[in-house]
């Protein structure tokens, strides 16, 4: 809101909720500012003849504006001036009007170097006094309003910075659990391993030991790869071609399987392979071609 409509709409409000303390020892001029003031729409005053009594009225009334007579009797107004800036947080403007019959430039510099905020002598004009409260008025609310806006401001950033801090707990909290998490899933993982690999060298160690107790691990690698292809029901012709060994070697590596398995033939041979796990159902030779091999003279 700018321009004249809201100086005029600030006035307004500033008349109907401003509030004036007037504080002087004579009746009539009490009476007088009374009425001035009502007649310019104030509509919150109160008045004391009793300068003691305006420290407990700023904490009771709580006013906008003071005021102010200089000469009264028991305390004058440099008196309350210093009462009332003792009774005032540093933060708080609170306008003080000296109005005084005291001519004297050293009364004037007196009590604005105490506070006061402006200076009237009596008898004053009306008009005049009218505008220097309004403005004094004013720029009173402004100041509250500025310092509400302040306090509104840092409870805000108060608020927001609670909030970051607590945003950032609970991140910090989460990538806490997920890393606990993550260390859990290392843990099973390895665990799950290590159990594999113990098992895998449990199956390899019993294979071993059965082997061995089969007399298995008396063969020769090329041994163990001719009683496989013999289990898988190939002839010796068959293995000597896919081996690219000569017949007679065939033969002779049958013979030590024969032999070291502790067989009587090469169909036991075959069982015995096929219960080693050395492949799968045994698949049965031609015994023709067993036999035409067998009738073969050897082969160089």
């Amino acid at each position: 809101m700018t321009g004249s409509a809201g100086q005029v709409t600030l006035r307004t409000s500033i008349q109907t909720t401003a509030r004036i303390l007037i504080v002087d020892d004579e009746a009539h001029n009490v009476t007088l500012l009374q009425r001035l003031l009502a007649r310019e729409g104030y509509t919150h005053c109160a008045a004391t003849m009793d300068p003691l009594a305006v420290g407990g009225l700023i904490g009771e009334f709580a006013p906008d504006l003071v005021l102010l007579d200089l000469h009264m009797p028991v305390r004058d107004g440099f008196g309350v001036l210093a009462d009332i800036a003792a009774r005032l947080s540093a933060e708080t403007y609170l306008p003080v009007l000296v109005l005084t019959a005291d001519y004297s430039d050293e009364a004037r510099a007196r009590a604005l170097s105490m506070g006061a905020k402006d200076f009237l002598t009596k008898p004053f004009n009306r008009a005049e006094a009218v505008l220097r409260i309004g403005n004094l008025l004013e720029t009173r609310f402004l100041h509250v309003q500025l310092r509400d806006h302040n306090r509104l401001l840092e409870e805000t950033v108060a608020e927001r910075t609670q909030e970051l801090a607590e945003a950032r707990a609970q991140i910090l909290d989460l990538w806490q659990q997920l890393a606990g998490r993550n260390q859990q899933l290392h843990d099973q993982i390895r665990l799950l391993l290590n159990g594999q690999e113990a098992e895998r060298r449990q199956v390899a160690a019993d294979v071993h030991r059965g082997l061995a107790e089969r007399g298995i691990d008396r063969l020769t690698a090329r041994e163990t790869e001719v009683l496989r292809l013999l289990a898988q029901g190939q002839t010796n012709r068959e293995i000597a071609r896919g081996l690219f060994v000569s017949l007679s070697t065939v033969k002779a590596h049958v013979e030590h399987i024969i032999s070291k398995l502790g067989v009587s033939d090469r169909t036991q041979a075959a069982v015995r392979a096929v219960e080693l796990g050395l492949v799968g159902a045994r698949v049965q030779p031609d015994e023709r071609l067993v036999a035409a091999e067998l009738a073969a003279p050897p082969r160089a």
